[in-house]
């Protein structure tokens, strides 16, 4: 099962920075909070018809209103960013190895976005703003475990912004090698 959602999801090939994510390259589903969140609106939704409140229809669709438009701002929050790997400083065989990724924002602010190494499952992401007009840096940790060229691997861009009801991500791969 997990071969298959990276099958799905992975970057296939490295790309040349700088990466923009476009529409196709950003996912977004619902978080365990958005699943909830819909089992309570048709709960809603079921007790307004059971009862024939007017009162609970207006509740019921303006509650699915928020939800919607939360989904499309989670969703805006990744769209048309510019990722670019930045320079990583020589470590020893050992060492943390921390990997700078530089994000551009052409347009409105973002919030919470996140960054983390897609290979390690339980990672815990690095969380940033990045203002309009302006880079953001983050820096991810690897460990240096043999003397040579160091690969970052794939990374995840994600977000929960705005309501925390949709999960929004990426997968990229960078072509160059980010050496430490």
């Amino acid at each position: 099962r997990q071969r298959i959602s990276d099958w799905i999801f992975r970057a296939r090939f490295p790309e040349h920075p700088p990466v923009v994510l476009i529409q196709r390259r950003i996912f977004i589903l619902p978080s365990r909070t958005g699943y909830f969140f819909a089992f309570v609106m048709v709960l809603l939704l079921i007790a307004s018809i059971n009862y024939s409140l007017s009162l609970g229809y207006l509740l019921t669709f303006l509650l699915v209103c928020m939800g919607v438009i939360g989904m499309l701002h989670t969703f805006r929050n990744l769209l048309h960013l510019s990722i670019s790997p930045g320079k990583v400083e020589p470590v020893f065989a050992g060492d943390a190895a921390h990997f700078s990724i530089i994000l551009n924002n052409p347009t409105l602010p973002r919030y919470a976005i996140g960054i983390k190494s897609a290979q390690i499952r339980d990672a815990e992401p690095d969380y940033g703003d990045a203002n309009e007009q302006t880079s953001t840096t983050f820096r991810i940790p690897k460990q240096a475990v043999k003397p040579g060229h160091l690969h970052c691997g794939s990374l995840e861009i994600m977000t929960d912004y705005l309501l925390g009801l949709f999960h929004s991500w990426c997968e990229l791969c960078f072509c160059r090698p980010l050496c430490g």
